[in-house]
């Protein structure tokens, strides 16, 4: 028996030994590991990077290019999106998805759609042709607004993203890239989310209706360990010298997180999410209705109390920026409200959150609370005016008699002298 207890004690021993310390890791280091060559995270609203992996390697990015395409068309061409356009030769034989032919027509719009839906190829070209008469001269704006929004390790050398050598962008670019598509550019956040669960059909006349299924997994992947975040996009690339790309994003309660891999494998989708969900456990959360937080109670025009100000959603600050020397400030910028105000109607104004001279978010202002009009104010304004009004007319007044006894004078000046 004895040798029994000794023989259990051992394998305790052992198992306390060489396992606890794996266990011990694994929390202390909770980030999966990866097969992606590179990957990032970052959080939006702050731009902070929460992670990263390789992020300015220089790597193919297949049709994450898109997103810049797409950026272009909008911004190049916002007001062409009902213009009719014609499949050139060079767009419908361009290699890879195969959703427009050579001659037909078809709505700048839905080449729109079609490059960032279905990631055609022949879409991306076309539109690149309309707008600038050949792709060539699209890509040069390209090449510009990567540079202008710091993307530094990113060139362009076509509008869709097959495999050239110089062809390439970083985990970091794409991420702000990501970053300035999801805070200016709602028509392209709100394309790419089409087609899923239900097809959108567009029109390629003379053939007729075309079909455009979304399959981006990240508009229905699980986040692992938070239920309640929802992936929200945002594009997928595959060449088979760049592996798996993805921009994506995903949200919770106010807080939007967007991440990139870059040369990944069939997995992309869910390492992804693992990125994502190290992020979402790994925040710092500011209250929206914490109402000892410094600039969270405002005076207002006519109440008879102050107003206590905040957001409809919670704040979160990354966990790098709340942990610094450095205060987190929560203020009101705007007009100042009038009474009467009901807790929940929204404010002429923005909740802003800052360190120093940073501002780390900004959302619309609701009230926390209710106030009543306090009549002693409005009637003291009111008696003020009329006073002020009244000092106005008897000013007025001598002064327009002044004005006219000095002119009846100068006229009985002037008939003496006749």
């Amino acid at each position: 028996m004895k040798n029994i207890y000794r023989f259990n004690f051992f394998i305790l021993f052992i198992s306390v030994v060489f396992f606890f310390p794996a266990v011990t890791f694994a929390a202390e280091n909770p980030f999966p590991s990866l097969s992606a060559a590179a990957a990032i995270l970052m959080d939006q609203d702050t731009g902070t990077v929460l992670y990263s992996l390789n992020p300015d390697k220089k790597l193919p990015m297949a049709s994450t290019t898109k997103v810049m395409t797409a950026v272009i068309a909008l911004e190049e061409g916002k007001d062409k999106f009902g213009d009719r356009v014609v499949v050139s030769k060079k767009a419908g034989e361009t290699e890879g998805s195969s959703y427009l032919r050579e001659g037909e027509t078809v709505l700048f719009g839905d080449l729109f759609k079609a490059a960032l839906i279905v990631s055609s190829n022949e879409a991306a070209v076309a539109m690149a042709e309309y707008l600038c008469g050949s792709e060539d001269k699209f890509v040069e704006l390209m090449n510009k607004r990567a540079l202008e929004l710091g993307m530094t390790n990113t060139h362009y050398v076509n509008s869709h993203g097959l495999y050239d050598e110089n062809h390439y962008s970083s985990a970091r670019d794409l991420v702000v890239l990501g970053r300035y598509v999801y805070q200016n550019c709602s028509l392209i956040t709100e394309t790419a989310y089409m087609g899923y669960p239900e097809a959108v059909v567009i029109k390629a006349e003379p053939r007729g209706e075309v079909t455009l299924k979304n399959k981006n997994k990240m508009l229905s992947i699980k986040i692992p360990g938070v239920p309640d975040a929802k992936g929200i996009g945002l594009k997928t690339g595959y060449v088979q010298k760049a592996g798996r790309c993805l921009i994506s994003a995903a949200e919770r309660d106010g807080l939007r997180l967007i991440a990139v891999v870059l040369g990944s494998t069939p997995e992309y989708f869910n390492e992804s999410a693992d990125i994502l969900s190290y992020g979402f456990r790994n925040s710092y959360v500011v209250a929206a209705d914490n109402t000892d937080i410094a600039g969270a109670k405002i005076s207002i025009k006519n109440g008879k109390t102050d107003l206590l100000v905040g957001v409809d959603k919670t704040l979160y600050v990354p966990k790098e920026l709340a942990s610094k020397d450095e205060k987190i400030i929560v203020r009101y910028e705007g007009k100042t409200p009038s009474a009467p105000i009901l807790k929940g109607d929204v404010l002429p104004g923005d909740i802003v959150l800052l360190k120093g001279d940073d501002v780390l978010s900004r959302r619309s202002a609701v009230a926390l609370s209710s106030v009543e009009v306090s009549y002693v104010k409005l009637w003291g304004k009111i008696v003020v005016a009329a006073s002020l009004a009244l000092v106005i007319l008897i000013i007025g007044v001598r002064v327009y008699a002044t004005t006219a006894k000095s002119t009846g004078k100068r006229r009985s000046s002037v008939e003496k002298e006749s």
